[in-house]
């Protein structure tokens, strides 16, 4: 019970982390539409720059991603600036006050910390990007004000926006807006008499999607514009530096950026191979068990027929007529059983196959026009052992005339004589 109620705690001791973030939508959209994460769509931005230039705002856009984010699937970019808040629920006249995010399962996002600050009013001039999905099944957005203190924090007031209608007034661009918040110790509540509040503008942000590690973008405070770097451009325009400000080295980009590519498209292959590999076993694991399913439970109606009994029957004269054929066991065991012995058939088959090969297929050498040169023979003993013995030269005879015959296994168990004589180089 505990653990149940206390599960973000329990999830954070084992993860680090207060929740899972899994989901079922992510998931099909990664393994049907992006091929294991192999392809980002990226090259539809040509596609869409051509067929849609009447559309400025789908103008080299990625038709894919846009696709995603139009079923709900993939998130939006909302950027939130103008964020301020007001009457907060607290007794001190100058403190620390923040803001923190939470968008689904996504990390918090954090303002910084604004200091000895009155609790009329308070801004944050920071400009926060959140990824907020257009789907009714997204949780809403949770926005809180907490305060600083010395051992930890306190949590003020909160509201929850629901996504979609942030997303709708994303597009609307009716500027600042002011929300109503709800405290979070009611009964404090009675006690101040203005309700806290929390304004902040809500507008589209830019998605510059990925440039596949080929270009870097670098934004220009001065001028407002972004511009596009290669890698090698980049880093002998930005030198690489330590933590004290000194220059540090690195690899030359030009002689190993192919080799960190390749290592990087081997890895993304490896994940590919072990995604098919997970879809082929659960191609063959799920039918499986439907199958078997199906099997147990035409043989119940078939022992019910054979007993005489009409279908459908009691649970318990069922089980006795499982437990007279010996049908009682657990399903999922006796699945098991099945592929086990499926697996073990199938080895004893490979095994019959494999004896049946030597008598199929007679390994045979080329046959040579002039018998062997005992001299060469010794010559090559000589080159090969270090001996320049003649036993060994007819040994070596003997073992190329029995290359020269058919294959029979029966030979290699009843006449091992030059094989065994041959011993072991030294």
């Amino acid at each position: 019970v505990l653990a149940v109620k206390y599960h973000r705690r329990v999830i954070f001791l084992f993860t680090g982390e207060e929740s899972v973030r899994f989901e079922v939508l992510d998931s099909c959209w990664i393994v049907c539409c992006r091929c294991g994460g192999l392809c980002d769509g990226e090259w539809t931005r040509a596609v869409s720059h051509v067929l849609c230039c009447c559309h400025k705002s789908f103008k080299g856009t990625n038709l894919k991603r846009g696709l995603g984010q139009l079923l709900g699937v993939l998130p939006i970019a909302v950027r939130i600036t103008n964020l301020a808040v007001g009457d907060l629920p607290t007794f001190t006249e100058a403190g620390d006050f923040y803001v923190s995010i939470e968008v689904a399962n996504n990390p918090h996002q954090i303002t910084s910390v604004a200091e000895d600050q009155h609790p009329k009013i308070v801004h944050f001039p920071e400009a926060l990007t959140l990824r907020v999905k257009f789907n009714p099944l997204e949780s809403n957005i949770r926005f809180v004000v907490k305060e600083l203190h010395t051992l930890g924090s306190r949590e003020l007031c909160d509201c929850y926006i629901n996504p979609m209608a942030m997303l709708k007034w994303r597009h609307s661009k009716n500027g600042p807006m002011r929300f109503k918040m709800e405290f979070v110790d009611n009964a404090q509540a009675q006690h101040f008499t203005f309700p806290p509040w929390i304004l902040l503008e809500i507008g589209m942000d830019t998605e510059f999607g990925s440039s596949g590690g080929s270009r870097i973008r670098i934004m220009e405070t001065t001028t407002g514009k972004a511009r596009e770097f290669t890698p090698r451009e980049f880093k002998s325009r930005y030198t690489l530096l330590n933590t004290y400000g000194m220059h540090s080295s690195e690899p030359d980009e030009r002689r190993f950026g192919e080799l960190d590519r390749l290592k990087r498209a081997k890895s993304g292959l490896s994940s590919f191979a072990w995604l098919i590999l997970v879809l082929v076993t659960l191609s063959f694991v799920l039918p499986r068990m439907y199958c078997f399913e199906c099997y147990r439970g035409y043989v119940k109606i078939h022992i019910l027929e054979a007993a005489g009994v009409q279908f459908p029957a009691e649970d318990s004269v069922l089980h006795r007529y499982e437990v007279q054929c010996g049908l009682d066991s657990d399903p999922k065991v006796q699945l098991a059983v099945d592929v086990v012995n499926s697996v073990v058939d199938a080895g004893r088959y490979s095994e019959r196959y494999l004896e049946r090969l030597p008598q199929r297929f007679r390994r045979t050498a080329p046959p040579s026009d002039a018998p062997p040169d005992p001299a060469g023979l010794s010559a090559a003993a000589t080159a090969s052992f270090g001996i320049g013995s003649s036993d060994r030269a007819r040994r070596l005879q003997d073992g190329q005339q029995a290359l020269q015959q058919p294959w029979d296994p029966s030979a290699w168990a009843v006449q091992p004589q030059w094989l065994s004589a041959a011993g072991t180089p030294p």
